[in-house]
Order: structure tokens, then C-alpha cells, then sequence
């Protein structure tokens, strides 16, 4: 991204995956970082999944970060799946929540989506379709519905997932 003034950053990441004897998969990330105007934050991701039948996979992950600026911490915890339908599309829900440390330890939003993602072109168009309702502190918890499209060009990498 092109932002004026510049804002010079760093960060470092730690990720260790661990294949156990049973059906789990465990993985944590470590990401320490810096913003010249942000200042610095921490995060710590930890996630726990396996598959079940009829190729579902799930994931259960919690993660915390601590926000510098802001003196606080933000928490979350998720729970999504996934699933391959065919070669070009894949369907992920989620359920999660979401708190916070300041003024209190407190909730600050539930939420639950379902993202479907549509291969166009290739390896490297995609589509998405993210219907969603999300429960914020904000709002005295009353529901807030919204739908995300999206088209994404993806130009490196692995789009792989972890699990």
C-alpha cells in the first residue's frame, strides 16, 4: 500500500505445525511488529483442527494481540470448516467472538459467516460470496446482516490451506 507520509514498519513471525498421533493438527504463529506511527503489538495465534467425515475439515483457533497505541488487548475466538465441492469451489463457515481487555475484560461482537469462493480463471481468479450477521457491543448486541462480494487476483504463493 502507498501511504503518505510513508509509515516504515517491521515484523518478525515464528510458526511451528505439529502432526500428532491422533486425527488433530496443532499450529501456533508468534508475530511481533512495529509501524513508525502505529508504534508496536504483539500476536499470538494458536489453532487446533482436524478432519471429519465426507471431507469437512475443522478449526478451532484463538487468538490474542496486544495493541501498543491503544493499551489493550483484543481476543478472538473461531470456529470455522471447510470443504472442497468440487475442483473450482469451496464453502468456509465460521462462527466466532470477539473481546477486548479495556475497560474490562468484555465482549465486543459474535458473529458467524459463511464464505463461498468460486475459482474463475485458472489458479489465479477467484470470487467470493460472504453472507454474514455479526452481533457488535456497539449496537447493544442487535443483529447487523451484510454480503461481501469480491473478486481476488492472486498473483504468488500457495492458496493451500494449512489443514
Amino acid at each position: 500500500r502507498l501511504r503518505i507520509p510513508p509509515d516504515a514498519f517491521w515484523r518478525v513471525t515464528a510458526e511451528k505445525q505439529w502432526q500428532t498421533n491422533s486425527p488433530w493438527h496443532l499450529a501456533v504463529s508468534q508475530r511481533l511488529y512495529y509501524f513508525h506511527q502505529d508504534g508496536w503489538g504483539s500476536r499470538s495465534w494458536f489453532g487446533a483442527g482436524r478432519e471429519f467425515g465426507d471431507g469437512w475439515q475443522t478449526l478451532l483457533a484463538s487468538e490474542i494481540e496486544w495493541l501498543h497505541a491503544e493499551r489493550k488487548f483484543e481476543l478472538s475466538q473461531v470456529l470455522s470448516s471447510h470443504k472442497r465441492l468440487n475442483n473450482r469451489s469451496t464453502i468456509t463457515p465460521r462462527l466466532g467472538v470477539i473481546g477486548e481487555s479495556q475497560p474490562g475484560w468484555r465482549t465486543t461482537s459474535v458473529f458467524a459467516d459463511l464464505t463461498w469462493r468460486y475459482r474463475l480463471h485458472d489458479n489465479w481468479v477467484f470470487a467470493e460470496m460472504i453472507p454474514a450477521v455479526e452481533f457488535p457491543r456497539s449496537a447493544g448486541f442487535k443483529d447487523r446482516g451484510s454480503l461481501i462480494l469480491r473478486i481476488e487476483l492472486y498473483f504468488s504463493g500457495s492458496i493451500d490451506r494449512i489443514w
